[in-house]
């Protein structure tokens, strides 16, 4: 992601201004950083070097220096790769600490908050398990405390993704569209029961949310294929819309996804593709001129 690389220089810069202290966690957060390089092409080497950054955080620890800063690699790299409880440990941690960098507020913000979006989807695939598995009384039951589970983890990815960010455009607006983002989804959950053409106020809320991500989305370097699949999976259905729609969701494609969302993100651009066939993602309307 953009924004990673922009907390990549910014740690970076305060590693040169700090002096010695660049002895102390400097190798976690360049393990750390070129894990997430080689994370798009060799996943299985971006995991060896997210372990060495664990590796070169717990001996920051246990020295007792810098402890924020360890803390909010491991915990970072613990996220990465998918250690989800040690991952939420140690980024609390790391904000709870007074003394810390200005880098450490929105590492730890971002980290968190797809920790959060994460769990969410997990628990989106459970209850779509659960709904294709049994037709009875507790498929009902289970489904419905799997969708609240789901609703309570994106407040709360929001509520992360929302705190202060460095004074870094790019990473302002990196947050500002998973945020949004995770609203259009929220309130498309919403809308989506029999209380949709009865809440007007969610649904002003919902078009707002998707216009303004979606401007972000195209006019700005932003890479992060969750908050084009969300976009492209609710924008609204007429012919322009649906142009633009499936423009994210072959993006988000490209980008690539989770597991979990990557089966939902084909159903769409097939939807798309068969609603109007004339669609072109190649050549979209006025891209000749």
């Amino acid at each position: 992601m953009r924004a990673f690389k922009i907390l990549s220089f910014l740690a970076i810069i305060l590693l040169l201004s700090s002096g010695c202290a660049i002895v102390q966690y400097s190798k976690a957060y360049r393990h750390y950083e070129i894990a997430l390089k080689l994370d798009a092409i060799d996943s299985e080497r971006a995991k060896e070097k997210f372990q060495k950054a664990i590796d070169e955080a717990n001996r920051v620890i246990s020295k007792g220096g810098h402890l924020a800063e360890a803390y909010a690699i491991r915990g970072a790299a613990y996220n990465r790769l998918g250690i989800t409880k040690k991952a939420i440990e140690d980024l609390l941690i790391a904000r709870a600490i007074k003394e810390k960098s200005d880098w450490v507020l929105p590492l730890t913000s971002m980290s968190l908050g797809e920790v959060y979006v994460r769990r969410a989807q997990s628990c989106l695939k459970q209850r779509e398990e659960i709904q294709r598995i049994q037709d009875n009384d507790e498929r009902k039951g289970l489904s419905k405390a799997s969708q609240m589970a789901e609703r309570g983890y994106y407040e709360a990815a929001l509520l992360f993704f929302r705190a202060p960010p460095v004074e870094r455009d790019a990473l302002v607006y990196e947050i500002r569209a998973m945020e949004d983002a995770i609203l259009a989804h929220f309130v498309a959950w919403d809308l989506s029961g029999i209380n949709y053409l009865k809440d007007p106020e969610s649904e002003k809320e919902h078009r707002e949310a998707i216009e303004r991500l979606s401007k972000e989305l195209l006019y700005i370097d932003i890479t992060n294929p969750i908050a084009h699949h969300f976009i492209g999976r609710f924008s609204k259905k007429d012919v322009e819309d649906r142009r633009i729609s499936l423009m994210h969701l072959l993006i988000a494609r490209e980008l690539g996804l989770p597991e979990g969302i990557t089966y939902i993100n084909d159903l769409w651009i097939k939807s798309n593709l068969e609603l109007n066939q004339e669609i072109s993602a190649i050549c979209p309307e006025g891209s000749n001129n």
